[in-house]
């Protein structure tokens, strides 16, 4: 017996209640009664039957179609998609065989996602807490008892480290070779992520294709500007003034590292034409709570870009990929760089209905399933163009 029927059972009101967050108002407004009184039950639950498959039949449950992936690949050959890595993309690529109960080792060759570098980081640093899996508290715990330069320290000792490409990795990197052939603008090829990690630069490295890197610069002088380099012509530059910016080369493929980067700097230390930046002051990360905070209230982070790339992200749709979309941070950097006027997607699984609801009402459109499995369908209908 379900509890629709206990409840007209025992003559009890069924009360729906509404929450207008969860955007779901618009979906339910053919019912006409939200009391549920004895002698309106069998209308009543018909109706309410009727809003439930119709909510069923939104995007938020279904998996894409090839309707959908033919939507991504031609928004990359307008110019019109970014696709912005999380931490999750690290858990791609791993065999079948992995021990998902073990915890993350470096040694163990795959880059960690949030969980595992949290965990490690606690077992590390003796964090003394029960919520050893949330990284903003272990990482404010590090930097709080011994000191943000030791929290970087242990970062950068992490991630600066070759770890292989994942499939994601290397599909993104074969972009500019399909642009060259089917791109249908003189937009940059833009990829986003708040990784620390230098997997997409070795990805492009592998393709042989040359790229320049936009890395967000946490403390010291230049704290809140951006770090414009090239690796393969050996310059860097920070960019102090973004509006007169110009300098974004617009057949390079972009990297855009919003909380920092792990990429040793030495290699063009000497051929820099800014010799006076501090290698050691540019290798901080956003790690921290206190580091978001100082993050989200210096303002919009597209005004610190180039004012090249701001008409390109205005005018591109998102693909977020490998986030948790449970996190505080995700929805305040969303809210901040998007535009309402482009559709934007998601792939992620295991989501609540609240953080369905939330994301939904952000013009996002998700998918459940995992990245892996996303990408190998995208690769299948890219590599038959």
């Amino acid at each position: 017996m379900s509890k629709i029927d206990t409840a007209r059972e025992l003559r009890k009101p069924l009360i729906p209640v509404l929450v207008d967050e969860f955007d779901i108002l618009n979906l339910i407004a053919d019912i006409s009664c939200l009391y549920l009184h004895d002698n309106q039950y069998d209308e009543t639950a018909q109706q309410i039957d009727k809003a439930v498959r119709k909510l069923a039949k939104r995007n938020v449950f279904i998996k894409p179609d090839k309707s959908h992936y033919t939507k991504i690949i031609g928004a990359i050959s307008h110019g019109q998609l970014i696709p912005f890595l999380g931490a999750g993309v690290n858990l791609a690529s791993r065999p079948p065989d992995y021990d998902w109960n073990q915890k993350w080792d470096p040694k163990s060759g795959y880059l960690p996602n949030g969980k595992e570098l949290s965990v490690f980081l606690a077992d590390r640093f003796n964090y003394p807490a029960d919520d050893n899996h949330d990284l903003l508290r272990v990482t404010q715990y590090i930097a709080t008892i011994h000191g943000e330069d030791e929290l970087n320290d242990e970062l950068f000792s992490l991630f600066c480290r070759s770890y292989r490409p994942s499939a994601i990795h290397q599909f993104l990197a074969s972009l500019p070779q399909f642009l060259r052939k089917h791109g249908k603008t003189d937009a940059p090829l833009i990829i986003m992520t708040t990784n620390y990690d230098h997997q997409m630069e070795d990805a492009f490295r592998m393709k042989r294709e040359i790229f320049q890197v936009l890395s967000y610069i946490r403390i010291g002088d230049n704290q809140g500007k951006f770090l414009h380099y090239c690796p393969t012509k050996g310059w860097r530059k920070v960019i102090h003034r973004p509006l007169q910016y110009v300098d974004i080369d617009p057949d390079m493929p972009v990297i855009l590292k919003f909380h920092g980067d792990a990429t040793s700097y030495s290699y063009i230390e000497n051929r820099s034409e800014n010799s006076n930046i501090d290698i050691d002051r540019i290798r901080s990360f956003v790690a921290t709570e206190d580091s978001y905070i100082t993050y989200l209230s210096q303002g919009p982070i597209v005004n610190r870009l180039p004012v090249e790339l701001t008409p390109v992200i205005i005018k591109s749709s998102f693909l977020f990929l490998g986030y948790s979309l449970n996190d505080w941070t995700m929805r305040a950097f969303f809210d901040e760089i998007k535009s309402d006027r482009m559709r934007h997607w998601a792939v992620a699984m295991h989501l609540d209905a609240v953080t369905r609801a939330i994301w939904e009402s952000k013009y996002l459109e998700l998918y459940d399933m995992d990245v892996d499995t996303y990408i190998n369908k995208l690769y299948t209908q890219f590599s038959a163009r």
